[in-house]
């Protein structure tokens, strides 16, 4: 019993360390990838376990890990990297690997004081409910780590002082799109906010 090793979650609770858990993250990052193993990276990573040790730690070790692994043979866990370091972005944010509606992000980070509540006065409701439905948060996989590394450091909006982030890559797409063209008429602009986000957040432009 006394041997049972605890980790500190990012909420600042503390839960007993499963590393299946690790294993699924792992997994989930090398899904669908030619040329990556989720278990080499486990391996590489050397992964030595303490009491009190963070999942953020955890989370540093196993993304250094994939970045190291990056090769001319085996480029594909430059992806991987960017699913590891995602998948920590999306529970920092909600807690969990999930999303929440484009409008309750947006009113959460108003309350949060990092979003202009003037944003509301441009766009009903139907609006921003509308906009949610065009979001793909599927594109944030297709980040090499580099890029999404840099994204992260340099875009996101975030607490500098802490580097608590309040936004993923595909709603600070959208929210670019949303802020461009607040002032185009609300008959047309929906359908311009589509195929800007689409050409920003497909790579096909570089904000």
């Amino acid at each position: 019993m006394g041997n049972k090793i605890s980790i500190i979650k990012r909420n600042g609770t503390k839960e007993e360390l499963n590393i299946e858990k690790i294993h699924k993250v792992v997994e989930f990052a090398c899904e669908g990838l030619a040329g990556v193993s989720s278990s080499y990276i486990e391996i590489n990573a050397n992964l030595q376990f303490y009491d009190g040790m963070t999942t953020r730690e955890i989370q540093d070790i196993l993304i250094r890990s994939a970045n190291d692994l990056i090769s001319l043979d085996n480029p594909n866990y430059q992806f991987a990297a960017a699913r590891l370091l995602l998948y920590g972005i999306y529970k920092e944010i909600f807690g969990d690997y999930v999303t929440v509606p484009l409008q309750d992000l947006i009113a959460q980070n108003i309350s949060n004081g990092v979003y202009d509540a003037e944003i509301l006065e441009h766009y009903t409701q139907e609006e921003l409910i509308k906009l949610n439905s065009y979001i793909s948060h599927k594109r944030d996989e297709n980040f090499t780590y580099a890029g999404l590394r840099q994204v992260v450091d340099k875009y996101l909006v975030q607490d500098r002082s802490t580097g608590s982030l309040y936004e993923t890559p595909q709603y600070m797409y959208m929210m670019i799109a949303i802020s461009l063209f607040a002032q185009y008429p609300p008959a047309t602009r929906l359908h311009y906010i589509k195929k800007y986000y689409d050409a920003i957040s497909l790579f096909k432009i570089n904000i």
